[in-house]
């Protein structure tokens, strides 16, 4: 059935009375259909970060089954696993288009990746078994995927098949039937890099029994004989195993923040144990340190220097605030990557904690010197890549719209089709944007695919507002979010300090000065009896947490509100493009006293709807007082 819609027009002269039009409307929901979704911005918490270096692509995995593949410029693309599950590891099959991905629900996956759209061709569930790690071989075309499992076990799964091969290492096997306790959770599984058919698993129990002291071992098994050859017994716990490319040694990360060295000839002792970061402490004999979880050594191909690369290992929090003198400075382990080159040590603190990174080789083959060119260090809410041929280490810069959630989106407006004129200012302003940070000028590592055709035919923007007060604009007109431009709103008000609550008061400005705003963060709150939306705004944290945006149909006027009460008014001048002070031009304001009422819980509603009318009350007689005067 078509509905009417009455549209008022006013026709004429605007002092008579509007005429009201009918419109038959005749479209119905049969005709829309769902064309396509895209997903913008960082993989919600990730878990696992793995790279093909001949395809040069990069696959983030996440706690929710999705998977995250990113190329060169606008290269991206997003899987979903059938169901929401965490995904333990990503796996690829280097240069053959696949990629194996293990899940918590003890599921492993092979993507096919030569399509337009890559879907799951195969899978396999374990039963009885939860899976922990795993290793596809180095050679390449092997048809083999190793699986090591909680219960200490390794399995071995035929990729050409997808089928659990008869092969099975149980853990009594591996460490000896003299040994009656149990070795903990497979943590590791690597290859011999001068010798393919032993397999090494590393064991630790700081997972299967948390309270407990961890202990470790390093079984070297036979593939061949199908039989342990020897035990390394690792009495800090084991988090990792990376080797030394001549294969003579081997280097182990421990839950006590050191690291060793051990020799294939000896499983008594290590070469060595090396308490990294034991000089920065001011007492080194009763200093703890986080755990090292994940350590690669490599080496410089020209200087022949080692090159070590680790996740965590810093002192104690407790440690660093006697070193530091201010607690707030103090992060814990995770936060920190350091790099060991020769007798040099870096010592790189993230924004936030680290979740895995994977360092890149310019050559995936196992008979060359591996010679890195490039860590790509995966965060809680952040990917940094790190350029390590150049000096100071810069950055990469980013392909990809990866900082969409640099600060909490509170606000998202979307936009079809804006005012031509708007948005062709808007990329002019993009391109005499100048870069605030200099990037590396080495090739970007992650530069691999192929992007297609992804304009749509219209333009599309994006209006995000954010809790630090920022606003930003995005070129959504195809599959890849653009970013345009930022304005600041929480740079034209200062905060005070204040016990007492207090009306906000403004102050008129100039252009040779901008704003000074002062009002109370710590300004009365509502009840318990308050809703969240409330407790919202009058939240202290955030007070330019942005509350809502709205822009003229023309984009000329753009108002922005706050959290903290704070609104402004933007106007768009073509003419200001060049200017620094982003087009603003004068500022004036309005003096709008707001008072808060206390709520009961036993008058909720009541209190609330007769608040809101009486802070609009306020405002309005505010404005109309103030255009009076002026």
């Amino acid at each position: 059935m078509s509905s009417r819609i009455k549209l008022p027009f006013k026709l004429g002269d605007s002092s008579k009375k509007m005429n009201e039009i009918e419109i038959t409307e005749t479209l119905k929901k049969d005709d829309f259909s769902f064309s396509e979704m895209v997903q913008y911005g960082f993989p919600y918490r990730p878990t696992t970060v793995t790279y093909d270096s001949v395809q040069k692509i990069l696959a983030i995995g996440t706690k929710h089954g999705i998977i995250k593949i990113y190329g060169g410029a606008f290269v991206e693309c997003s899987l979903q696993h059938p169901s929401e599950v965490e995904i333990v590891q990503l796996v690829f099959r280097v240069n053959e288009g696949a990629l194996i991905s293990a899940c918590r629900d003890n599921y492993i996956h092979l993507w096919n990746l030569r399509q337009k759209k890559p879907v799951i061709a195969n899978s396999l569930r374990f039963v009885k078994e939860k899976i922990s790690r795993c290793l596809l071989p180095i050679a390449f075309n092997s048809k083999w995927l190793f699986i090591g499992t909680y219960c200490g076990n390794v399995y071995v799964v035929n990729l050409d098949t997808f089928t659990l091969s008869s092969y099975k290492i149980m853990w009594n096997n591996a460490i000896g039937m003299g040994k009656s306790s149990h070795p903990g959770v497979v943590v590791d599984l690597s290859q011999n890099p001068d010798d393919p058919t032993r397999l090494y698993i590393g064991f630790s129990t700081h997972l299967s029994t948390p309270n407990s002291v961890p202990i470790g071992h390093v079984v070297c098994w036979n593939l061949q004989q199908k039989a342990s050859e020897t035990v390394y017994t690792l009495p800090q716990g084991l988090t990792s195993v990376s080797w030394h490319y001549e294969g003579r040694q081997f280097m182990c990360s421990h839950c006590d923040g050191s690291l060793s060295v051990w020799n294939l000839r000896s499983a008594d002792k290590p070469v060595s144990i090396n308490y990294p970061h034991t000089r920065i402490c001011k007492d080194e004999t009763t200093s703890k340190f986080g755990a090292i979880t994940k350590v690669v050594w490599s080496v410089v191909k020209s200087s022949g220097d080692s090159f070590i690369i680790f996740s965590g290992g810093m002192p104690s929090q407790t440690d660093q605030q006697q070193i530091t003198g201010n607690a707030q400075t103090s992060k814990p382990s995770s936060y920190f990557l350091t790099i060991l080159r020769g007798q040099t040590t870096n010592v790189l603190h993230m924004d936030n904690p680290i979740v895995d990174f994977h360092v890149i080789s310019p050559s995936p083959h196992i008979a060359d010197v591996p010679d890195p060119s490039a860590v790509v260090i995966l965060l809680e809410n952040d990917l940094v890549m790190i350029d390590l041929k150049s000096e100071n280490y810069p950055l990469f810069e980013s392909l990809h719209t990866l900082d969409l959630h640099e600060s909490a989106i509170t606000y998202c407006d979307y936009i079809t089709e804006p005012n031509p004129i708007f948005y062709q200012n808007l990329l002019r302003l993009q391109s005499k944007q100048t870069l605030k940070r200099t990037f590396s000028q080495q090739e970007n590592p992650i530069s691999g695919g192929r992007s297609g055709s992804t304009i749509f035919g219209y333009n599309e923007l994006i209006i995000t507002g954010h809790a630090d007060g920022s606003i930003k604009f995005w070129d959504a007109s195809g599959c890849n979010l653009v970013f345009l431009y930022k304005l600041r709103t929480n740079r034209l008000f200062d905060r005070i300090q204040s016990t007492n609550a207090i009306p906000i008061v403004a102050t008129n400005l100039n252009k040779e000065m901008n704003s000074n705003i002062k009002f109370d963060t710590k300004s009365t709150r509502a009840n318990s009896g308050t809703n969240d939306e409330q407790q919202m705004l009058l939240n202290d944290d955030n007070p330019f947490s942005i509350y809502s945006i709205k822009m003229c149909c023309d984009g000329k006027y753009l108002i922005v509100a706050a959290r903290g009460g704070h609104v402004t008014l933007f106007k768009f001048m073509g003419s200001e493009l060049d200017k620094a002070d982003e087009g603003l031009g004068d500022l004036s304001c309005l003096e709008i006293p707001i008072y808060h009422r206390n709520l009961t819980n036993d008058h909720d509603d009541l209190n609330k709807s007769a608040t809101n009318s009486m802070i609009n009350d306020l405002q309005s007689v505010s404005i109309k007082q103030n255009i009076d005067k002026k």
